[in-house]
């Protein structure tokens, strides 16, 4: 698959979300601390989590759940650890039991978000949040990591039953109950779509299936899609587009939507999502 665009066009940096975001910012926070060394983004397990690794929480979620950090191995023999996320800001001093360096792009749910652990051509790190799942490949990760037992994944378009108006481009996922029965959810190519169609309701959408070499719009980016050697369905961006701006920059449309998902959490929800955001379930329960 070859896709003719940057990283910059499907996440943004996760700053409002991170205590500390890109390894240069790691870099001269450990210097100021007087850590002198090779600074990475690691995989952390310390010896609380190794010891508790089988103990699950009422959330779902095992105690033994690794950490990433950002680790710096001084010349001097120490080894010091900064937080990432800022629901780690107050962590106390680690006793780890392993520790080893991320070597490639890696993807992260934490708190309802998806993140990408970034690691460039110079292998320099970054933590990003994603904002378009162009690929199937993308899309087949998150459902992995929600244990999401799916069958089919293709592209549709959604438009409102009532007056046919183009809400917006999503994978069409089936997918299987705990009880066996086969259901289907619709999962936004654009993160920035997921409250838009949670106010208009999954169940007052009408889809369409996309067809392979076929242009579609997504926050304003025209596309066409394609299959790569293995059958996987990818978008590639055109390479003539038509100008448009967004109203506001993407991370203040992100963290608007961040805040309405929180919101929206706390009262009953009108249809069942599978995270904060992204994924709503075609029966609307």
């Amino acid at each position: 698959m070859k896709k003719n665009f940057t990283i910059n066009d499907f996440t943004i940096l996760a700053d409002d979300f991170c205590m500390i975001s890109t390894q240069r910012q790691a870099s001269l926070h450990f210097l100021r601390k007087g850590c002198v060394g090779e600074v990475a983004l690691e995989k952390v397990i310390s010896v609380g989590e190794a010891l508790n690794a089988d103990v699950q929480l009422a959330n779902g979620t095992l105690l033994g759940t690794a950490k990433f950090l950002w680790v710096c191995r001084c010349n001097d023999g120490r080894t010091a650890f900064l937080p990432v996320f800022l629901e780690d800001a107050e962590m106390d001093e680690l006793y780890f039991v392993s520790s080893e360096p991320l070597t490639k792009t890696t993807i992260l749910q934490l708190n309802g978000l998806v993140f990408l652990l970034y690691i460039d051509d110079k292998k320099k790190a970054s933590v990003r949040l994603l904002t378009t799942y162009y690929c199937q490949g993308l899309v087949e990760a998150l459902l992995k990591m929600q244990k999401v037992k799916f069958t089919e994944i293709y592209l549709v378009h959604t438009r409102t039953i009532v007056d046919n108006r183009e809400v917006g481009v999503c994978w069409s996922i089936c997918f299987e109950e705990e009880d066996g029965s086969e259901a289907v959810m619709l999962f936004p190519v654009n993160v920035f779509d997921s409250r838009l169609m949670s106010e208009i309701g999954i169940n007052s959408l009408n889809t369409c299936m996309v067809e392979e070499g076929e242009t579609v719009r997504v926050d304003g980016v025209y596309y066409t899609l394609h299959k790569n050697d293995v059958g996987g369905l990818f978008l590639k961006k055109n390479e003539l587009q038509l100008s448009t701006s967004s109203k506001n920059s993407a991370a203040e449309r992100f963290y608007d939507l961040y805040s309405y998902a929180i919101e929206k959490s706390k009262t009953p929800a009108k249809g069942k999502h599978k995270t904060k955001i992204v994924l709503f379930k075609k029966d609307g329960k």
